[in-house]
This record gives structure tokens, C-alpha cells and sequence, in this order.
């Protein structure tokens, strides 16, 4: 049998040779990557540097007949590849391809008896990181947070090791699940009918229903006949009409459900005994909460999985997949909350097809679903720190993935989601969406918490799920709602990445306008105030030019600033800033419409300077009053407005504009009676 994996290693550093003796070596612009045939070494060289920052690599064995060979694919292109192969059949691969900051280790591991063999713990590569500093003053950031290097506990799929001083080294949509008036039949429609007149235009897009309308009995975690709802139960009608309601306010309708798990003691189940995995002693792989694991080696449950799934989507209408208990797919125990690596015994589960692994099962289960499904339907994974199994497993076969634990609407659950969102930044939009888990605004909460929850959301570009009843919300509350959607379509990061477990500071950087908008999302998640000072290079700002900020959620501009940026929090608050430099001419500085303040809603701006007039399109909502706050202090000195105007076509269909001064600001307000782009104008008399 054989089994492959890729495992990257990427530059961190600058300083980076090789061993001694006969040696082959490939590379791109970034790095070398050296093997010394004598010692079945490997070293790592950053471009340009005299010295390795990998030392004495040991690959999956010892000593092997290496060579050069053509290498690479279609994913990562040609390229030269390090070719190392072993008596027992085994082979390494190294290459390194050219667009990519990275060398990659593929190893494949041969049975070449007559037996079976289970191997469940495999060593890819072992080496010595240098990275000029002492070991002590590394962070290790992994799947299980970000800690110092002698206490890391472990991770899946990737880790990083930096020095922090240096740094070396979209959708948006509504859950029942902590709403449960919304979890019947009757309670969906009002909520489809509410959010269809006051959330649709601002872009709310689906609606889904969670746990508790399907068939079957509740023994070991929810009941788990998914091929229909309860008799007697909240949905009444059937879920097909339920999906068609949400459809005909203008939403998608989605639906939780458990793919790969059943319950073998349930009656339902008596006639499906061969779907399910077994023991070494026969019995039925039962698991904690996620109940009987589906054997996705089995063409009988294939079948069965394919058929519900087909179900879902085709006979009922639902094209929004929220999938639970995902580590069932892989036949392991359920590990909860996992997010450092923890045995899960893989490899004790006895799968039909003996020549198939678990991770292959399980993303043989994926592609199976994909494909029932079809590709208009979007897939949502749950969760990940179930057993960290389905984290890595899922790479490439879903749309998002909950990448940290239920968090709850109380003050300590809020931080779960930026906190597992921290660590898995990197994946968000590149991998898949990032799912932290529901955010709220419900009337109970105070209302920082629930600014801060739906920022961090918005600004690090999170799937956004509301779980509240909406049509009880407060107008304060439902605007926080419309003003942390839609999401954008940006990349995001947090710039204390290596510093804390949670991130304080967020960046959203919007280049496609000169100069460039960058949109600071700042967090206290202490129980007391917090003062940041951030020098301006860690924002990616010139420490030697003058810069504007606007406040979205105090409607203000702060002080003008240079070199660094200063403020204090009180508990639990954030702040959302759009930061422009301060040039020889009026600029917009940020909108009314999104907290992004322009990255959502403008869609272009010029400035004229023969005119004196600064002119945009902007996506404006119907009856939103849409706000402009233009920055009229320059370093040619102010500029005084004249003037607000729209387009002939935007006026004849109803489209009003009014302008006022405020400070360093001109306030140009914008009303609509329909939603569309509106075309606007501002003229300026000359200091």
C-alpha cells in the first residue's frame, strides 16, 4: 500500500549552505534546497544568505538513492525535484517550485510484504530551525494557539515558528441554532418574512435551519435519520415547503444535518447494519455525541449518503449545506475541543475496503457529497476542534469550516471565534471561509460586546451568521446588523499575530484606490481598559507622513497623526478606523453604508484637479441615507466645498444630495428611494 503528502517549509528569515561531500541541490527564487547524498541530510537556504535555516533534515528514512529528476504537476507547475528512494519501496520528494516561498516534501511510505500493516504515526521530516535568536524568544503558532517553543502542544497540517519582533520567520446569513423560537415552521417564516423587508437589500443572503427537524432517535448526540423530519415535529408541512418559503422571500435556503453518522440501536437503522464501520470485535463504531460512523469504503453507504444528500438538495430545494459531526467520516474518536494534537486512535476501525485509509475514506465521502450535491450548493463543515481529523481532511473539498467550538452568546464565549480565527487567518478565502461561529446583537448584551463580536466578523472577513430573533431587535441593534454586511472580498490579517493568543489589531488594507484605504480594526477583549500604541510600520504606514482617521462607530474623526497610533479602550469595546495619508487634495475618507467605510460600497473615485472636484460611484441603498465624509484639510491647506451634486440620470430617479461642514470634514448625505450606484460629484473652492 501506498500512502503521499505533501509538507511545505517556508522562508522566515533571511539567514540561511550545505553539508559536506556530493550533493544535489534545486531551487527557486526564495530558497535552495540542498541534499547531501552521503548523509541523507537535507538543508535549507534562503536566496542570498550564506548559512541554512534548516539544518540536518532527516526525511521520512535514512540514506536512499537520490537523483534529479523533472518533477512538479499542475497545481504547482514544473520544476527541478530531489528524487530519494528507499530498499522497501518508500520514496522522498523534494522540489521547489518557482512561484512559491516554500520547498515541499512529498514521501510515500510501501508495504512490500504480505500483510497488512496499520501504520497511524508517521515522521515526514525532522530538523534544526536557525533562525539567529535564542529558542527562547520564538513563538510557535500552530492549530493549538500560539505558544512559546517548549510548550507547544502540537499541531495539524501546519506550524510556524517566528521571532515576533521581526516577524521573520463572505457570506452572510442567519443559523436557528441559538435562536430556537426560529426553529419551527412558523417561526422561519416570520423570520424570512422580516429579514426579506429589512435585511435583503443590506445583504443578508440564506437562511438555515439547524438541529431538530429530522426523524429518529436521540441516543448518543441528535437524532440522526436525516431522509426525513419528525412526525408531529417543528415542521410540519415537510422541509420542502419550508425551503420554498425561504426561497420565495429571496433567500437560499440551508439545512444542518450529519452526513456521516447514524445510530445503530435505532430501529430505523435495523436494516442498515452493513453502512456502518466496525470494531476489531465486530461491533459498530460508535462514537461520543456523533453517534455510528458511516463506512465510506462501503458502495452500500455510499449509496445511502448519496442518496440523502440528493435528497436535500434536489427533492427539498436546499443549497446551503451546514455539516456536522464531520470527524464521523473519518472513523476516529471524537476529540472535543481539539485543537493541539491528541490521540484519536486512527487506525482502529475496520473499514470494508482494507486498502483505503481513513483520511481517503473520508474525503472520498466529501467528493461523493460534492457531487450529489452539485456545485451550486454551498458547504459548510462542522466542526473542526471536534477532532482535528476533519481540519486538514476537508483541505480543498468544502466551501467553509467552523473552525473553533460553539461559542454562546455570554461575554466568555465571544471570544472562541477570534480567538481560533487568529490562528487560522491564513485560511480564510485562500483554503476555504472561516467560520468562528454565530454572531450577536440580541438586546441583552451590552452593546459593545456586540459591536466588537460583529466587527472582528466583518474586518477579518469571516462567514457572518446571525443567530437572533431579528424582528425583536432594536433599530440600535439591527443597524449594527446592516452595517457589518456584506462581507468583503479582501485579505485581511492580523498584524499581532505573534504576539498574544488573540489579536487586538486587525488590518484590511484597500489598495485599489490612490492613495490606498486602510481599515485598522482595534479589540479589547481585557476586563478592564487597554491603550495601544502601534507604530505606524506595523500598519504598513510611512512613519514620516501625516495621516487622517475617521471612527466608524463614534461618527468621528480623530486627531491627524505620524509615527505611531495611540488610543484607549474601555472593556470589551473596539474601534474601527479607515486611515488615509494626507495629500494636496480632498479625499473620501470613509462612508455611512459598511463599517469598512468605502471598501463595500465605492466603487470608484477621481479627482479632477483642472474641475477642483472630487467625483465617485457608490452603491447606495434604498432609503439608507448614505454618508460621504470627505476630508477636506490637506497639505496644500483646506479646501473649502462648494458644492454636491449627482448624476442626470441618478436625480430623475428621485436620487437627492445635501452637503455640510464638519471640522476637517465635508458630510455629503446621499438618499436614495431605490438601491443603485449612484453617481456623485463634490466641487471645492482652492486654499
Amino acid at each position: 500500500m501506498r500512502m503521499t503528502w505533501f509538507v511545505g517549509v517556508a522562508i522566515m528569515t533571511t539567514v540561511a549552505g550545505c553539508a559536506g561531500g556530493e550533493t544535489l541541490t534545486v531551487s527557486n527564487k526564495y530558497l535552495a534546497a540542498t541534499y547531501d547524498k552521503a548523509s541523507g541530510k537535507l538543508t535549507l537556504t534562503a536566496a542570498g544568505a550564506s548559512a541554512p535555516f534548516v539544518k540536518d533534515a532527516t526525511l521520512s528514512q535514512s540514506v536512499g538513492k537520490a537523483k534529479i529528476i523533472d518533477g512538479g504537476n499542475k497545481i504547482y507547475g514544473h520544476c527541478e525535484t530531489i528524487e530519494i528512494t528507499y530498499p522497501d519501496g518508500g520514496r522522498d520528494l523534494v522540489f521547489a517550485p518557482a512561484k512559491m516561498p516554500f520547498a515541499l516534501l512529498r514521501s510515500t511510505i510501501h508495504n512490500g510484504g504480505k500483510d497488512a500493516a496499520i501504520t497511524n504515526r508517521v515522521r515526514p521530516a525532522a530538523f534544526t530551525l536557525d533562525l539567529g535568536v535564542p529558542a527562547g524568544e520564538l513563538k510557535v503558532l500552530g492549530t493549538g494557539g500560539l505558544a512559546t517553543a517548549d510548550k507547544k502542544p502540537g499541531s495539524y497540517m501546519w506550524l510556524a515558528v517566528a521571532e515576533p519582533k521581526s516577524r521573520r520567520g463572505v457570506v452572510v446569513g442567519y443559523c436557528t441554532w441559538y435562536h430556537a423560537r426560529a426553529s419551527n415552521e412558523k417561526g422561519m417564516a416570520e423570520q424570512a418574512a422580516f429579514a426579506a423587508e429589512h435585511l435583503k437589500k443590506f445583504g443578508l443572503d440564506f437562511l438555515q435551519i439547524d438541529d431538530g427537524w429530522q426523524e429518529g432517535q436521540s441516543r448518543n448526540g441528535p437524532r440522526k435519520n436525516f431522509t426525513a423530519c419528525r412526525p408531529n415535529g417543528p415542521y410540519p408541512a415537510g422541509m420542502k415547503a419550508t425551503a420554498d418559503n425561504i426561497r420565495a422571500h429571496g433567500f437560499v435556503p440551508g439545512l444542518w444535518f450529519m452526513p456521516f453518522a447514524g445510530t445503530f440501536s435505532d430501529p430505523w437503522f435495523a436494516d442498515k447494519q452493513d453502512i456502518f464501520v466496525r470494531k476489531a470485535d465486530g461491533k459498530p463504531y460508535d462514537t461520543a455525541w456523533g453517534g455510528t460512523c458511516i463506512d465510506m469504503t462501503n458502495p452500500a453507504a455510499r449509496k445511502y449518503v448519496q442518496d440523502v444528500v440528493r435528497r436535500i438538495a434536489h427533492d427539498w430545494g436546499y443549497k446551503y449545506f451546514k455539516m456536522d459531526g464531520m470527524w464521523t467520516g473519518t472513523a476516529t474518536r471524537q476529540q472535543y475541543v481539539n485543537s493541539g494534537y491528541t490521540d484519536d486512535g486512527i487506525g482502529d476501525a475496520v473499514l470494508h475496503d482494507p486498502n483505503v485509509t481513513n483520511i481517503q475514506a473520508y474525503r472520498g465521502g466529501l467528493s461523493l457529497i460534492r457531487e450529489a450535491a452539485g456545485k451550486d450548493v454551498f458547504i459548510l463543515g462542522c466542526c473542526a476542534p471536534q477532532n482535528m481529523r476533519s481540519y486538514g481532511g476537508a483541505f480543498g473539498m468544502v466551501d467553509a469550516m467552523r473552525i473553533g467550538p460553539d461559542n454562546g452568546a455570554a461575554w466568555g464565549g465571544l471570544s472562541t471565534g477570534p480567538t481560533f480565527g487568529t490562528w487560522n487567518y491564513h485560511l480564510n478565502g485562500r483554503i476555504w471561509y472561516n467560520d468562528p461561529d454565530c454572531l450577536y446583537v440580541r438586546n441583552s448584551m451590552p452593546i459593545e460586546e456586540s459591536r466588537l463580536i460583529c466587527s472582528w466578523i466583518t474586518i477579518a472577513g469571516a462567514l457572518s451568521v446571525s443567530s437572533d430573533g431579528l424582528a425583536a431587535l432594536a433599530p440600535e441593534r439591527l443597524d449594527i446588523l446592516k452595517r457589518t454586511m456584506p462581507s468583503h472580498s479582501l485579505q485581511a490579517r492580523p498584524v499581532d499575530l505573534f504576539d498574544e493568543p488573540l489579536a487586538r489589531i486587525w488590518l484590511l488594507s484597500d489598495t485599489r484606490r490612490a492613495p490606498k484605504l486602510d481599515v485598522v480594526g482595534l479589540y479589547n477583549w481585557n476586563d478592564g481598559d487597554y491603550s495601544f500604541d502601534i507604530p505606524a510600520s506595523r500598519l504598513g504606514l510611512s512613519a514620516d507622513k501625516l495621516y487622517a482617521a475617521f471612527d466608524y462607530w463614534a461618527n468621528a474623526a480623530i486627531p491627524h497623526f505620524k509615527g505611531s497610533l495611540a488610543t484607549k479602550l474601555p472593556k470589551h469595546a473596539c474601534q474601527v478606523l479607515a486611515i488615509r495619508e494626507v495629500t494636496d487634495r480632498p479625499l473620501v475618507l470613509s462612508t455611512s453604508r459598511h463599517i469598512t467605510q468605502g471598501v463595500v460600497d465605492i466603487l470608484a473615485e477621481t479627482w479632477d484637479p483642472a474641475a477642483r472636484s472630487l467625483a465617485g460611484t457608490s452603491k447606495v441603498v434604498a432609503g439608507d441615507p448614505y454618508e460621504l465624509r470627505v476630508l477636506t484639510t490637506s497639505t496644500a491647506g483646506a479646501w473649502k466645498p462648494a458644492a454636491a451634486e449627482v448624476s442626470d440620470a441618478d436625480r430623475a430617479a428621485g436620487v437627492k444630495v445635501s452637503l455640510k461642514t464638519d471640522g476637517d470634514l465635508c458630510r455629503v448625505t446621499v438618499n436614495s428611494p431605490a438601491s443603485r450606484d449612484v453617481k456623485w460629484k463634490v466641487v471645492f473652492v482652492k486654499p
